[in-house]
């Protein structure tokens, strides 16, 4: 993440999901989606850019529509200082 921080996704909870619910909102500075559905799994839907290059705009909505509609997967744990914009 560009924060610094960290996503986990236990995804053995991923396969029993009917939801899907993470990729719904999840979108990046561009728009365009962050995540897909690969194999009834989330996987980055672009594998040219990497997350931390501020791509994923850190929404939280992967996060919270997965612990609302889905089965609770996904994790994202923010560093305890957050760098300021443009410093790491």
């Amino acid at each position: 993440m560009f924060s610094g921080g960290t996503i986990t996704i236990e995804r053995e909870k991923c396969l029993t999901c009917e939801s899907h619910a993470c990729v719904r909102n999840c979108v990046s500075s561009t728009l365009d989606p962050v995540l897909k559905i690969e194999k009834g799994l989330p996987a980055l839907a672009r594998t040219d850019v990497k997350p931390e290059s501020g791509w994923c705009v850190e929404c939280l909505a992967c996060e919270l529509d997965c612990q609302l509609l889905g089965n609770q997967a996904i994790r994202i744990r923010w560093p305890e200082k957050i760098p300021a914009q443009g410093k790491r």
